[in-house]
């Protein structure tokens, strides 16, 4: 064995869990643009971050502002879903919406690096019907999509307190 055999066993391992064409991944939901005409990716990336702020009002003076630390961010982004570019926008919308009501944490990779320190939740979906068929079937549509950063908790959250007999 020598290090470019081992490079090669990893690219494997790589390459089988998420396709070369990948541009990135939403849960087992992968974005990717093919040599055979698949096109599957997104627009309008947008990425949000902030802290939260307290303001305390104080009689004929400015309020003071407090940091009470940062906030979740958000992600948003539109996909595109046509049909004559290998997918199906009914199906992928579908399965989205299902990631969304079932409020499912999904790992959000770029580039094959996750996008943050935790996972993400879609918070909403807008879904914009570009192009129907004769049969009333959805053809081209567009997606608007917000990820919300899913956080677990500390330990010092409020729902693990326990009373005196550890409770």
């Amino acid at each position: 064995m020598n290090i470019w055999s081992d490079f090669a066993e990893l690219g494997g391992i790589i390459s089988s869990v998420i396709p070369n064409s990948a541009i990135g991944s939403l849960g087992e939901v992968v974005f990717e643009v093919t040599s055979w005409g698949k096109i599957f990716t997104f627009d309008n990336y947008k990425k949000q971050v902030g802290v939260r702020i307290s303001s305390h009002e104080i009689v004929m003076q400015k309020p003071i502002l407090e940091s009470l630390g940062p906030d979740t961010q958000k992600i948003l982004f539109t996909i595109k879903l046509r049909k004559d570019c290998g997918i199906n926008p009914e199906k992928m919308a579908a399965t989205l919406q299902k990631y969304c009501e079932d409020g499912e944490a999904l790992q959000f990779i770029l580039d094959g690096k996750p996008v943050g320190q935790a996972k993400w939740v879609i918070n909403t979906i807008s879904e914009n019907a570009i192009y129907m068929g004769l049969h009333g079937e959805i053809l081209s549509s567009e997606l608007e999509l917000t990820l919300t950063e899913y956080s677990e908790g500390e330990k010092n959250d409020f729902r693990y307190y326990t009373n005196d007999d550890g409770n």
